[in-house]
């Protein structure tokens, strides 16, 4: 992201929370880490996950320097737990483990608590450990490599000890996949109502949510970051976004405008934190003709490359 891509970003930011504000609604950007990020070591040489100037890294230090809003970058949880020797992600799975989601649900409620929003986190005792691949792991990453019959799908996942609260899920509309929007009625009476708008890092977080909040309103970020609709509609006490690093360039895509103070800290933090310059494209230069006219053409353009669309009867 440039300079201007990250000013951009914390208007969304500021906007956004701003407007939730002055109904009395909390917001809070959360977003986990892309495994290679806490896994540095296992990481291609050219990678440089640790880069200090990452997008998540750099969002994060912009949005404390601006005040414009509440952003959790997940990474700092995710690598303290897996000093300790916790396995955060799985090596078949793109996707963290119970115990990587663990790390990050104690991290997000601590935030929210400290707004003024849910109880603290449970400690890691109310939860028992279970090698049975969940939804959150599945082995993409096996699956992508073609070896996932070849292989011990292993991905740990955390359960309740006594079992989870017997929540009613009722559908949005006529899906009914994981990623359909729905609500949760948790049964847990007088807990706060949260929304979230969310990828799939979300199904093994959600879980450990469900004792903090009576009601959760899950959306897939695909169907919307900023959802109006349902919080017009459900009037929930805070509004979550969660997504994973590499998606947030875009995650700020329809917020309201901020105010002119906001947008102002927002252009002086980066004002006084500019970004390194964006490194030079770096190409394979074929020897032979034919080759060099081919990837000559090949070249990226101020334009979009679209190699294909598909449309869809989708909203």
């Amino acid at each position: 992201m440039t300079d201007e891509d990250m000013t951009g970003w914390l208007a969304g930011l500021a906007g956004r929370t701003e407007t939730l504000g002055a109904r009395g609604i909390r917001y809070l950007v959360v977003s986990p880490p892309n495994k290679e990020a806490i896994y540095p070591q296992f990481a291609p040489a050219w990678a440089d996950p640790a880069n200090p100037q990452r997008n998540a890294t750099r969002l994060s230090q912009m949005t404390a320097a601006a005040d414009v809003g509440e952003f959790l970058y997940l990474h700092e949880a995710l690598r303290k737990a897996t000093v300790v020797g916790s396995e955060t992600y799985s090596r078949h799975d793109s996707h963290w483990t119970g115990y990587g989601a663990y790390a990050g649900y104690s991290a997000v409620m601590g935030r929210l608590h400290r707004m003024g929003v849910g109880d603290p986190p449970r400690p890691l005792s109310a939860f028992v450990r279970t090698d049975s691949p969940g939804q959150s792991g599945t082995g993409d990453l096996a699956s992508m490599l073609g070896v996932s019959s070849l292989v011990r799908i292993r991905s740990p996942q955390l359960d309740e000890a006594g079992g989870g609260p017997a929540g009613r899920t009722t559908f949005l509309s006529a899906r009914t996949d994981w990623a359909a929007p729905q609500v949760i009625d948790t049964g847990a009476v007088g807990k706060p109502v949260l929304l979230m708008t969310r990828d799939s890092f979300s199904l093994a977080l959600a879980p450990f949510l469900e004792r903090h909040f009576s009601r959760l309103i899950l959306a897939h970020n695909r169907d919307g970051f900023w959802r109006e609709d349902l919080i017009a509609r459900f009037e929930p006490d805070v509004v979550m976004l969660e997504v994973l690093e590499s998606g947030l360039a875009g995650a700020m895509a329809a917020a309201p405008p901020p105010s002119p103070a906001a947008l102002e800290r927002a252009r002086a933090a980066i004002r006084s934190h500019p970004g390194p310059p964006l490194p030079r494209r770096m190409w394979l230069e074929p020897t032979e003709a034919a080759k060099r006219r081919m990837m000559d053409g090949a070249r990226a353009t101020p334009n979009c490359n679209i190699e294909v669309a598909s449309l869809t009867r989708d909203s």
